[in-house]
């Protein structure tokens, strides 16, 4: 599956990967990107830079991490927009029941409202019910109307990347092989 997320219609990105083990505050490098993209104004280009420009904070720091298999960092420079719209009603934590205000929105995508993510359910118009709130790892919350709703495209293939732990963050010592 793709694993590169591009989120909420600026620098934002979510990453896949399984049991990643990453912290806030790790650095996090891509070596290799099989498939090209540009999304919201980042492109794959973008996202190898990190690994190809030598400097003494290579790579992206990891901002949140939502899940075991799930994280968030920032690709400065991006902008745009990515298929937004806005809520027409409020969301309690609960409600699974997602009303948009427009945009080329389908049953099974995922948007990104606030700091969480929602996989929408069935489509009726602009409504969207049986939508599965707190996904890849985020926690459901509430919303009020008018909130910013960005779709969450995901692209990657053959991905490969690098971590760079925080050394006042683990527990690994010197000399420990890693």
């Amino acid at each position: 599956s793709n694993p590169i997320g591009i989120a909420n219609g600026t620098s934002e990105v979510v990453f896949k990967q399984t049991a990643h083990g990453a912290l806030v505050g790790d650095r996090f490098t891509f070596l290799s990107i099989s498939a090209d993209f540009t999304a919201n104004g980042i492109t794959r280009a973008e996202l190898l830079n990190g690994y190809l420009t030598a400097t003494s904070t290579q790579g992206f720091e990891i901002t949140r991490v939502l899940s075991p298999d799930y994280f968030e960092f920032d690709v400065p420079g991006g902008s745009g927009t990515n298929d937004n719209t806005t809520l027409t009603t409020s969301l309690s934590t609960s409600a699974t029941t997602v009303e948009l205000a427009g945009g080329s929105f389908s049953a099974a995508d995922i948007v990104k409202i606030g700091s969480e993510y929602i996989e929408l359910g069935s489509k009726s118009t602009d409504t969207y019910s049986a939508s599965k709130r707190g996904q890849l790892g985020s926690l459901a919350d509430s919303h009020p109307s008018n909130s910013l709703v960005s779709k969450v495209s995901f692209f990657g293939t053959d991905v490969f990347a690098l971590y760079d732990m925080s050394a006042e963050k683990t527990t690994l010592t010197v000399g420990s092989g890693f």
